[in-house]
Order: C-alpha cells, then structure tokens, then sequence
C-alpha cells in the first residue's frame, strides 16, 4: 500500500492510500517507479524537472526518516542542500547547515528545486553518510541523490523524450521496455511479450520519440535508425494505453500508428480477454453477463453487468457489433439498422471509458433498394490497420456468390462508404457461413475467419489473412471438425485471446443435447491453427441456464436469404455460377431469428457494452 498526501503517518487519515499495482525498477540509477492502482485525486502532483541541477543551486530534500532525537518520528520533515557537484545519473548534495542530513528512512524522498516560483522533481535520495542522525556517531552530512530530469515516467513520452536501456513506460496491464539488447518490447502483465521491434542484437540502443511524432530506435552512438514508426504529426505523444496498446497520436489525439497490442474483451483489467453475453429474459429485460478468462483459456461462471428495463431494448431491426471504432482504447458499438421502408444506415456509439456510451450518432446510409439488410452479416475488425476497428460485412448474392465489404471507421468513429476486401464467385452457401475477425498469426493485423458449416455434419474454420492495404488473402484452414462431433446451430461463437499468448482463440458457448450449457475454447497454435478444444464452465443443471435466451455481441442473428440481389452501393451481381457447394475445407453458421420489434425512434435505451478493446495496427 502507498499513502500520498499525509504529513502526519500517525493521524490515520488525510491523504491518499492506495495499492501499488506495478514496481518499474531504473537499470541506470537508484529509481523505482511505482504505478497507483487508482489516482490521486486532489493531490497537486510536483512537476518533473527538464534539467537537471546545477553545482550551487539550493535544494530541498524531504523524508519521513530519522532526525537527530527521534529514532521514527513518522512525520514529515525537510531540509535544505546545495548542490556540490553533477553527473549523469547523480547528483551530490551537503547539508546547507550541521543540522541538514539524509537519515536512514529517508530514501527515495523527494529532491525539490524552486525555479520561476514553482517547484520541481530533480532527484530521489539514494544514499547518505548520516552525519547528525539518531544513533550515528558519524559528522559528515553529504549524501546522493538520485537524478529524475528527463527520465520516462508514466505511460507516456512526449516530442524530444526518450527511453534509454533498461527503461520502461507502463499501463495498467502492460509494459514498453527499452532492453538492453537492444530490443523495444511491450510485454504483457502476464509477461508474455506482445509485440517488439525486432532489433535484439544492438546493445545500447535507445528509443527516441520526435518532435516529429516519430518513434525512432537508433544505434548506442545515436548513427544509425534501427527502426522506426514512420509517423509524422507535430505536436503528438506516444501512449501506452490502459488495455496494453502502444499507440501514436497526433496534436488533437487521433491515433497515427499503432502495435495493436490492445487486450481484447478484456472487461476486469487481468489482460485476459472476456466473453460479453447479452441475455434476453423471458420478462422482457436485457443482461449483460461476463465470463472471465483464465491462464489455461477456460472460461469461468458467468457475472452480470447491466441490465436493461423491461421492454426497453428490441432486436428486430439492429445488427450490433462492437470495436474501437475511434481509436481511443476503448471500445464502442455500432449498429447496422434495416428501416421498414428499406434503407439502411450505420450508427455509432461511442464510449465514455466509464463502461457508459454517448447518444448514438449516425454516419453511412444507404436508400431503399441499394442495399439489402438481410444479406448482410457484420464483424468489426481494424482490417486497414490505422489503428481504429472497421466493420466487415460479409454479403450474399445470387448464385452462392459473397462479398466480403470493409466499412472503414474515421476519427470520429463513424463510417466511410464501403469497399471490397475479397470476393469469391462460387463460394456456396452464405446461410452456411460465420463471419468473425481475429488475429490469428499474431502479426497486429485482423484476419477474416469464415466458420462453414457443411451438410455432411463437418464444420471448417478458415482464415483469411489481414494485408496492410485492408483487403484480406486466399482462405486457409485452421480447424475442421469431423462430421457428428460438433452441432453448430448449438454453438454461439466470439475470438479473443483468452489465454493472453497475443493470438485470438476461438471461444464458444454450447447448448448441449440435454440442456446443459458448456463454455469451450480452441486456442490458436503459433502456426496459426486451433489446438484441441478446452472445456471450462458448465451449468449446473439443464435448466439453470437458457442457450436461447444468451446473445453473444459478435454474433448477430443470420437473417434468412433474400430475394434481392442488390449488394453495398447499389451493385448488382446477377448472373454469377453457382457451384452448390462450399470451397473445400469451409464451415457454416445456423440462422437464429431476432425478436420482433418495431423501427429505429433514434436513440437505444439499452445500455451495450463493447466485447472488444480494439486491435490497433501498425
């Protein structure tokens, strides 16, 4: 525990008490930076000093340690040093008079300097020969402090920061750290590495964050560009975010670059991903459920995290998926609206970082007659990596022929007109395939995953690889499951990293023939394929949980086919072969109906929260 803020440790209260969630000890010099688990509001931080302290300058030293008379006076106290001389990780320091020390307790106390009427950090107290304490026969008061100008502290750097070997930013459930092999890493609280430059093998090498917004690795003589973001935005900042994204921003905060690191569904901070259910009860309310993730990828018991009012909340007409549409590390939902008079339009709504979302605002429409609602099927996914989740329909034509169409998100978090991603002419049935997003190759970039179900009982995943220009490659397969071992329309799928190695499982909630209800997942090998299935939560009995009544935000409800053959922008695919059958090695998804409701008034009085964090790009 920390208590910031009390002058006095023996009053029991005033001040700041907290736990210290993270402990980021300095290679170089005698620093440990401790990150709050919850800030300390109301208590004016002290400004870390730009330079460092000159030889002469009159210092501050403060400390909670011994004094002359008192062998623990649990008070605050302080002192006045100069400065004798400067190098680069120390400064050395003599009490201003015989009375002036260091004492033991007093370690890591603040070194303060006054300039221009405000007061600022240069240094810690590392060490003392005591003179004057309780208990030392010892007269010389000289001592070392610790240097702090310059250093990176928090979870951030600004233009002309840099991190030196063995220095480190970090969030809440991540780590950047500057090795002293030379290699940038972001590490997971876990401590699985997440994401590096790849430039091991250069001892000394620093990381430089530009006036330019460039994030630079260079060489321990400063000669030569190891690596770099390529960015370039005047005034910007480099963030690690909360959920473990490294993320650059420009002056007015979007996001330029990023590693795409972010922990998805990850809803209680343990950077393991979470599964969001959405329940529809019998009485007309709506509950949000999170099943938590765990080391070996099982899911745990279920908990509940919003409920709506009866009667508030309608599916009929909304497709829903969720993402980081902005750029912000925090995730928000979209929805695809079908109007009873045929159009279509796109909604966003944008997260608070509270677990709340703004009112709905509206972007892409389409008029009635160029785009059918009942064609299409949506997943979010950053498939242009800029940093922002993009939705991807995946749209049915006539003759087996689909489309997969990416929504590209703005700044904003809105919707630009679509584009095409992939085609494929004869693919088979669109009523027989998922469309989900997820990165399975562990590279930053999402991948399209099509989950066919075939007639013959098998089930198939495909993946189809994330390009940089947003457009995905040829389908391969990761999982195929043998005719009789799986029932697909008893199964309600979302892929995240559920074990936290920095690839996307498959995870999925399945309705058993006796009414029990079990929680599975398929981890993703480094080859990118699925390993063997893990079991984790079961209900306890066949009645105790309702498969029906469970509604998964990545997996809206497959609408029937429809008659239209009118895709995104009013393009007609008429006249495509059909094959009749899947390509080899495809797998399928089962039609569920939503509730009847009726048209879209404008606002969703259901409160929806996001099952993904956003995956960021680079």
């Amino acid at each position: 525990m920390a208590t910031i803020g009390r002058a006095d440790l023996t009053a029991g209260t005033g001040g700041h008490v907290t736990e210290v969630t993270h402990l980021v000890p300095r290679a170089d010099r005698d620093v440990v930076l401790a990150r709050l688990a919850t800030p300390a509001t109301g208590i004016r931080p002290v400004a870390l000093a730009s330079g460092p302290a000159a030889a002469g300058d009159t210092l501050k030293v403060a400390g909670y340690g011994r004094t002359k008379t008192q062998w623990v006076p649990d008070r605050l106290h302080v002192a006045s040093f100069g400065v004798n001389s400067v190098n680069g990780t120390t400064l050395g320091i003599t009490g201003a008079t015989a009375a002036d020390s260091v004492c033991m307790g007093d370690s890591g106390g603040p070194v303060l300097r006054e300039r221009d009427g405000a007061v600022e950090l240069v240094g810690v107290s590392s060490r003392s020969w005591q003179g004057g304490c309780f208990g030392v026969e010892e007269t010389r008061n000289g001592a070392v402090a610790a240097r702090t100008d310059g250093i990176a502290v928090g979870d951030r750097l600004t233009a002309g920061q840099r991190l030196r070997s063995g220095e480190t930013l970090a969030s809440g459930s991540a780590t950047l750290t500057m090795r002293a092999d030379g290699n940038l890493v972001v590490t997971s609280r876990a401590g699985k590495v997440l994401w590096s430059t790849g430039t091991a093998g250069n001892a000394g090498a620093t990381a430089e964050f530009g006036a330019d917004s460039n994030l630079v690795v260079c060489d321990a003589a400063g000669t030569a560009t190891l690596w770099q973001s390529g960015t370039g935005a005047a005034g910007g900042s480099l963030v690690l975010q909360e959920r473990g994204n490294l993320v650059v921003r420009d002056a007015q905060g979007h996001t330029q670059w990023t590693t795409g690191t972010a922990v998805r569904n990850d809803f209680d901070g343990d950077t393991r991903a979470d599964m969001l259910g959405w329940y529809d009860y019998a009485d007309g309310r709506d509950m949000l459920y999170r099943f938590g993730g765990s080391d070996t990828g099982a899911l745990a018991f279920p908990l509940a995290g919003y409920t709506s009012p009866a009667g508030s909340v309608d599916h009929a007409r909304v497709k829903k998926v969720s993402g980081d549409f902005n750029g912000d590390g925090n995730a928000d939902v979209a929805i695809m609206y079908g109007y009873a008079d045929g159009s279509v339009r796109m909604w966003t709504y944008v997260s608070q970082g509270n677990g709340t979302f703004a009112a709905p605002f509206a972007s892409w429409s389409a008029p009635a007659g160029s785009f059918t609602w009942s064609r299409a099927r949506l997943e979010s996914g950053d498939f242009n990596g800029d940093g922002r989740d993009d939705v991807g329909v995946l749209y049915d034509y006539d003759g087996g022929a689909v489309k997969l169409w990416t929504f590209l998100a703005t700044p904003t978090g809105g919707f630009s007109a679509p584009k095409v991603a992939w085609d494929h002419p004869t693919w088979g049935d669109w009523a027989r395939t998922d469309l989900h997003s997820g990165d399975f190759d562990g590279d930053g970039r999402d991948d399209a995953v099509l989950w066919y179900d075939y007639q013959d009982g098998r089930d198939v995943v495909h993946v189809l690889e994330g390009n940089a220009d947003g457009t995905v490659a040829s389908p391969r397969t990761a999982l195929t499951s043998a005719a009789g071992s799986l029932t697909h329309s008893s199964m309600k799928i979302v892929l995240a990293d559920y074990n936290g190695d920095g690839r996307d499982d498959i995870g999925a909630m399945y309705g058993c023939a006796d009414g029990n209800v079990k929680m599975f997942t398929w981890p993703t090998k480094a080859d990118g394929t699925s390993d063997s299935v893990r079991i984790g939560w079961a209900s306890a009995t066949a009645s105790s949980w309702g498969f029906a009544r469970t509604h998964f935000l990545h997996r809206p409800p497959p609408p029937p086919p429809a008659a239209s053959d009118r895709g995104p922008g009013g393009a007609h695919d008429g006249g495509a072969v059909s094959s009749g059958t899947a390509p080899e090695g495809t797998a399928p998804p089962v039609s569920r109906g939503a509730r009847g409701g009726a048209a879209f008034r404008g606002r969703w009085r259901g409160h929806t929260s996001g099952v993904r964090p956003g995956r960021h790009r680079r």
